[in-house]
This record gives C-alpha cells, sequence and structure tokens, in this order.
C-alpha cells in the first residue's frame, strides 16, 4: 500500500488540476477581460460549467485513480485521526485541507465575479465547486483500500465557511484572517523529490514540518478608535504545527500556540498609498504569514514543552 504522503499528494495534486482546467474553461468561454458585460446574468451558464466540468474531471479522476491504486468495489470509511499523536501528519493536513478550500473559495468567487456574476451568486457558485471537489476526490478514494476521510471533509467543509463568512461580509474579513507560514523544511530539503514537476510539487504539499498555520484578530477590524492608534499595525491569534511527521523524523512534535504578529498588509497600504503593486502584494500577504513578523510562543503536546519561535516552523526556537 502506499503511504499516506501519496494519498495527499494525490488529492491536492488532482485538485489543484482541476481548479486549473476549470478556469481555462472558463476563460475560454467567456473571456477574462474588462469588455466583460457585467449586467449580463451568466449565473446558470456558470453554474452548468461548474457541475460539468467537475463532474468530467472528477470522472478522469477516478479512472485514473483506481488504476494505480487498488479498486475495491466497495464503500470504505477511512478517517484518519484528525489531530492524534500517531496520525499521519499530526494533524496539519487537516489545516491544509482547511487553508486550501478557504484560498480557493476566496478566489473562486473574485474569478466568478469578473465573469459577471452577481456576488451573492459567486458566492453559492464556489460554495458548490470547491465542496464537489473536495468530497468527490474523497469519494473516490472511498473506492479504494484508502477509504472515504470524512475528516477531511469536514476540514474542506470549514475552509470553505470561512471563505463564505469572509466574502459575504466585509467587517468579518476586516476582523479574521486565516494564513499559512512555510518555509521549506531541512528534511524537504535534502528528500528526494523525484525527477519532474508534478513529483517536485506533491513532495511540496507534503512537506508539513516547514508550515505554520495562523488564526488570526486583526486589531484594524475593532473599529475607528483602534484605526485610530498604532493597535491597527498589530494582530494576535492562535497557531499550530507539526514537526517531523511529514517529511518522517525523530523528534515528532505538535505545537499549539498563540502569537502577536504585525498586520504586514496594513502597515505597507500605510506607507505606499495608492501603489497598486503593493495592493497585489498586500492581498498576498492575507494568506501567507511573513517570517519574522510574528511571535510565537507554542506547547509541544508531544514532549510537553513550551518554546518561543518567530513564525518559522522549526527554526530559530528557544525551548523552556
Amino acid at each position: 500500500m502506499k503511504s499516506n504522503g501519496c494519498r495527499l499528494g494525490w488529492q491536492l495534486g488532482c485538485r489543484s488540476i482541476i481548479f486549473l482546467c476549470f478556469f481555462l474553461l472558463v476563460s475560454e468561454v467567456y473571456g477574462l477581460s474588462k469588455d466583460v458585460e457585467k449586467e449580463k446574468d451568466n449565473t446558470l451558464p456558470a453554474f452548468l460549467i461548474t457541475t460539468g466540468v467537475c463532474g468530467s474531471l472528477l470522472t478522469l479522476g477516478a479512472i485514473w485513480r483506481w488504476n494505480d491504486v487498488e479498486y475495491t468495489g466497495r464503500w470504505k470509511m477511512g478517517g484518519e485521526g484528525f489531530f492524534g499523536k500517531n496520525t499521519y501528519a499530526g494533524g496539519a493536513d487537516k489545516f491544509g485541507h482547511f487553508y486550501a478550500n478557504y484560498v480557493e473559495f476566496r478566489t473562486l468567487t473574485k474569478l466568478y465575479e469578473i465573469i459577471g456574476i452577481e456576488h451573492n451568486n459567486a458566492l453559492n457558485l464556489s460554495a458548490l465547486a470547491i465542496f464537489l471537489l473536495g468530497t468527490g476526490v474523497e469519494a473516490i478514494d472511498a473506492f479504494t483500500t484508502y477509504g472515504f476521510a470524512y475528516d477531511d471533509v469536514i476540514f474542506n467543509s470549514l475552509g470553505i465557511g470561512l471563505g463564505y463568512l469572509s466574502e459575504k461580509y466585509p467587517e468579518f474579513d476586516s476582523l479574521i484572517d486565516f494564513r499559512l507560514g512555510y518555509i521549506p523544511s531541512p528534511r524537504y530539503l535534502e528528500m528526494d523529490k523525484g525527477s519532474n514537476f508534478i513529483c517536485k510539487y506533491i513532495s511540496l504539499t507534503n512537506d508539513y514540518s516547514g508550515m505554520m498555520f495562523f488564526l488570526d484578530v486583526k486589531f484594524a477590524g475593532m473599529g475607528e478608535v483602534i484605526l485610530s492608534t498604532p493597535l491597527k499595525y498589530l494582530l494576535f491569534g492562535i497557531n499550530y504545527n507539526t514537526i517531523d511527521y511529514s517529511p518522517r523524523g525523530n523528534d515528532k512534535q505538535r505545537n499549539l500556540g498563540v502569537h502577536v504578529g504585525l498586520n504586514v498588509p496594513v502597515i505597507l497600504k500605510n506607507i505606499f498609498k495608492d501603489n497598486k503593486g503593493i495592493k497585489i502584494s498586500c492581498t498576498i500577504l492575507e494568506y501567507y504569514a511573513f517570517p519574522f513578523t510574528n511571535l510565537v510562543i507554542q506547547y509541544d503536546l508531544n514532549r510537553e514543552k513550551t518554546k518561543l519561535n518567530f513564525g518559522i516552523s522549526g527554526r530559530i526556537e528557544i525551548n523552556f
């Protein structure tokens, strides 16, 4: 049997390919240009394309997957243990699912709006598309020795839910963020990543030792009183990461912590006002936690020890 790393790589790789193919088709049909008629209601055609493309590509994915992994012909439930000590990635893969669905949902919503879909319809179509992709991949695995990972579906849905709230309610979006901090881990840099792009991409998505997930509360979203003070440049929240689960190592850690950090997008926008390049960079930085911009205190659930770091998983740490 292949490893859980291969399983997760297949899920993320397949979904990313489907996501890319979907947008290539939408772009071809409607043309993502400034000339798109915003008044035209493209909701029904977009719905038909969404369901058709998702269904067709998941069918092709099933054929490939069942040829690659033993097809059992029977539905199997295959929960992976959430954040358990002896799980494949110590639970970091669940936040990986959460983050991927969160970012995919928000990106897809924006692209639907670009092609003329009304905001609420764009939200609903995005939720449908991302949920179909995530659950469809799990349903394909349900007929293999891996089984249907219901815990992945739960965190997929939670990621979509957070994305929905962020896109639906601007006040919520100004208050809450979910970010990924990532620098390749030493074990990832040393390992054999394969000879082609797909293998390298899959191994990258499994480098959980280099990832740290941040759920932020931003002072800038707490009202006009805060916006008039330096507190608007700060944020705080909770974080989680694992070490030596994936890639495998001898010092496994599951780290849960709290952090205080700099709200980099707000700082940059205040310094470089009305700069389009900075605005684009700030959008990216709403999803990526830049190194050394967070002061993190974590408790290792495995070793029962506390440590301090600077928002880089497994690097530059002070143990207590």
